[in-house]
């Protein structure tokens, strides 16, 4: 028979806590007298590697708070150039010459859109942190936002996580070690359109 470690779902706690119940199992082990390497080196190893944990989880949650700081400021200078929009809509009369001389574009009249498609290209990437997930699709003409959902089983039942103007999104708090299902579809001003197929992705 051939000795082997087995670490669970492969992710850095699992590692973390394997290492930690050998060390266990082989201190005072009248089988193993003199480990190599030494279980004062394995257990130096583990808390080197339990403090990097850490780090990464901390600077993860420093980049989480850099994200939504960034998408506040942005949706804030977006709802400042739409109020400017109103000004030069108002002050232009409507004339495209002094619309395109405010550095803005023209709309034309919007014509009727029907039934949205199903979003295209959807995928689950990992985004820096074992409980977390990045979920993209590709854009739907007509969506004005986006329904995230995400199930433990292809089946379902699915749970909505995340609605947002745009066709992509983090979600949090995944349990490491279980594969999850996610699927997408955009919202229009006729409502939902039909789902995209699905995406899986094991957290951690």
């Amino acid at each position: 028979m051939k000795a082997q470690v087995q670490y669970g779902g492969n992710t850095a706690s699992d590692v973390i806590l394997v290492a930690q119940d050998i060390v266990t199992a082989i201190t005072g082990n009248t089988n193993y007298t003199t480990p190599s390497p030494s279980l004062a080196t394995v257990s130096a190893a583990i808390t080197a590697a339990q403090a990097a944990l850490g780090a990464s989880e901390a600077a993860f949650t420093v980049l989480r708070q850099k994200r939504v700081e960034r998408n506040d400021a942005v949706d804030a200078l977006k709802a400042l150039l739409e109020s400017l929009v109103g000004y030069v809509q108002s002050a232009s009369g409507g004339d495209e010459a002094k619309i395109l001389s405010a550095g803005m574009s023209v709309r034309q009249p919007p014509t009727p859109i029907g039934p949205l498609d199903a979003p295209a290209g959807i995928s689950a990437t990992a985004n820096g942190s074992e409980t977390s997930a990045h979920l993209a699709c590709r854009a739907v003409r007509g969506a004005s936002s986006y329904e995230f959902q995400q199930a433990i089983n292809a089946a379902g039942p699915w749970v909505t996580v995340e609605v947002v103007p745009r066709a992509n999104t983090d979600v949090e708090a995944l349990t490491p070690g279980t594969r999850y299902y996610f699927r997408a579809r955009g919202i229009g001003t006729a409502g939902p359109g039909p789902f995209s197929d699905i995406a899986t992705k094991m957290a951690g």
